[in-house]
């Protein structure tokens, strides 16, 4: 009976000291930032304009022009029907940085990463786009220093006339 214990201790032991070399933290399902080429970003950018310009900014555009108008015991808009919001709130933020975090910034990996001169252009071409959104919506974006990360955290804000 004691001889069991000990092998029963002993192979315990043993068990635990016996792992993997892989780590929990890495997930062979989501490619790190090297496995990332640029024909996998690009759907991603053209899915962030199309979810901004087609829904964020197609709601404010609906509500400013007055082709939208929401019920008085509806509560989804009320800000934007009313037109109640200011600077600080939350109505323009969401699709600012959609569009500039998201899009732009996938932008810049594309430009950075690839090397085929058509996903170079076609990127630019996007990236104009994008930038031109902004400034119709917003009148300023930050332009001549973005997308440069933590090495500028608060970019100049450049007129729409030197963004476009």
């Amino acid at each position: 009976m004691k001889m069991k214990k000990i092998l029963l201790t002993i192979s315990t032991a043993a068990f635990m000291f016996v792992g993997c070399d892989l780590d929990i933290n890495d997930n062979p399902n989501y490619p790190q930032d090297d496995q990332v080429t640029p024909d996998l970003i690009f759907p991603a950018i053209q899915g962030s304009i199309a979810a901004t310009v087609g829904g964020e900014i197609y709601n404010y555009a609906g509500f400013f022009s007055q082709y939208f108008e929401q019920m008085p015991e509806a509560n989804q808009y009320n800000q934007l029907a009313t037109y109640t919001f200011t600077e600080s709130s939350q109505e323009m933020d969401y699709s600012y940085r959609i569009i500039y975090a998201g899009a732009l910034e996938d932008a810049q990996q594309v430009l950075n990463k690839s090397k085929n001169t058509a996903d170079r252009f076609a990127t630019t071409v996007l990236r104009a786009y994008i930038f031109q959104v902004l400034v119709d919506n917003m009148g300023a974006c930050p332009y001549t220093e973005a997308l440069q990360g933590n090495a500028n955290a608060t970019p100049k804000w450049d007129d729409g006339e030197d963004c476009v």
